[in-house]
């Protein structure tokens, strides 16, 4: 390239070793007519915009939530409402009728074991039955008689399950002077040395046999029911038997721990037991056991004016004879 001069304001190319005119026009633009251009755009661009219609909301504030703490005041209960209808109450009603209708089963249940612990005292109820033959109860012997099962409190000294073992036992205990009845029931053999009305007579009684080293235990035991030909008279007399039995073991018992009778009781079974010689009988045991009430009855008077422990003795033995007799039936 040559050197140029400093006022000419161009500039030389040479391509290849030839000078070329070249000359660049410079474009020059006015800021002005920007400026404009600009303007003329921007008007466009605000004719073509859409103006968007909104509805125009206030704002609102939020809602303000409080806690509430639900105390119940002391000293105040809280009432039942029942105006939901039949769902609300009867949530209450099904629970309260299933309540009282336990309550009342429970009743019934409680005053059965009650009035059966109160029947320990023998009420023995005859149902006569008409033969097969059709012959009627009026004194007759072919008559059914059923004897319904009573318990008594009882003094048992033992029990076996053979006759030899319990009659071993019965020698043993007679030979210190103490009375035995053998009561037979489901193959076993009973051992008793005291009958009365109630335990705690006979829990004292026991206390006392067991200075002679006899092993005691007190119980109510039960003797079985029984049908049995019989006539009137003779259905009659095991009632009112039994009836003289029992107050005569109590009042022997009695007698055993105070070492005195009720005079009073002697004589108002000493009238009942006379009532028993108007009645025709012909059953052989039931013969046998009016005689051993006839004994008791005597030994126990005699006693009463005696009081010698041999008539009390006599008369505990009649009346084990007697319910030794009853039970074979």
């Amino acid at each position: 390239m040559d050197k140029q001069s400093k006022n000419s304001g161009k500039i030389t190319v040479k391509i290849n070793g030839e000078k070329t005119k070249y000359q660049e026009d410079l474009l020059v633009h006015d800021w002005q007519l920007g400026t404009d251009e600009l303007a003329a755009a921007k008007d466009r661009a605000e004719d073509d915009s859409f103006n968007w219609v909104l509805p125009d909301e206030e704002e609102k504030p939020p809602k303000e939530y409080k806690k509430i703490n639900y105390v119940q005041e002391k000293g105040k209960k809280k009432k039942m409402s029942f105006k939901g209808g039949a769902k609300d109450y009867t949530v209450f009603l099904f629970p309260l009728i299933g309540a009282i209708a336990i309550g009342i089963t429970l009743g019934f249940i409680i005053l059965n074991v009650i009035t059966d612990g109160e029947q320990s005292a023998p009420a023995i109820a005859l149902q006569e039955e008409v033969s097969s033959k059709g012959e009627e109860s009026g004194g007759k012997s072919g008559s059914k008689n059923k004897i319904q099962a009573f318990s008594l409190p009882v003094l048992q000294a033992g029990v076996f399950g053979t006759e030899e073992s319990a009659n071993a036992m019965q020698s043993s205990i007679e030979s210190k002077g103490v009375p035995v009845a053998m009561i037979s029931s489901d193959e076993q053999y009973y051992l008793f040395v005291g009958i009365g009305e109630n335990l705690d007579t006979i829990n004292s009684f026991g206390e006392k046999l067991k200075e002679k080293d006899i092993e005691v235990y007190a119980k109510e035991f039960t003797l079985d029911e029984k049908e049995i030909k019989a006539s009137g008279d003779e259905a009659d007399f095991i009632n009112k038997g039994m009836k003289i039995f029992t107050v005569l073991a109590q009042e022997s018992l009695t007698a055993s721990l105070e070492n005195k009778v009720n005079k009073s009781v002697i004589t108002s079974v000493e009238k009942q037991q006379s009532e028993l010689d108007g009645m025709k009988i012909e059953n052989k045991t039931l013969v046998s056991m009016k005689k051993d009430l006839t004994n008791a009855v005597t030994s126990m008077k005699e006693y009463s004016s005696t009081t010698e422990d041999a008539q009390l003795q006599k008369a505990r033995e009649s009346l084990f004879s007697f319910i030794e007799k009853y039970n074979k039936l």
